[in-house]
């Protein structure tokens, strides 16, 4: 009777597993084309790595990177100070006391 019940227990396990990697699977057969997509990380860097070079070569997005650089410099620049305000007259102390 013991014996039994540990080998339901085993089954339920394998039938968790199954269940929870089905999906797992599934979605990574769908939007990599590869069973576990965590495998071919590395293959993946490396692709990554040369659309990096392309798009840092490329004349635009230089160009773009210059109008940022020179909109951070601006932005580093001290501003002008803001013109000296008015500071409020004082106001004169109530008689009044608060009683709780």
């Amino acid at each position: 009777m013991h014996a039994g019940g540990d080998l339901d227990q085993v089954a339920q396990y394998i039938v968790l597993i199954i269940a929870y990697l089905t999906p797992v699977v599934w979605l990574g057969v769908k939007h990599t084309g590869i069973p576990v997509p965590q495998f071919a990380y590395g293959y993946t860097l490396q692709k990554l790595g040369e659309v990096e070079k392309k798009i840092t070569a490329d004349p635009k997005e230089q160009e773009v990177r210059k109008i940022f650089a020179d909109r951070g410099r601006q932005q580093a620049e001290p501003r002008s100070p803001l013109p000296t305000s008015r500071t409020p007259k004082a106001r004169p102390k109530s008689n009044r006391t608060w009683r709780a």
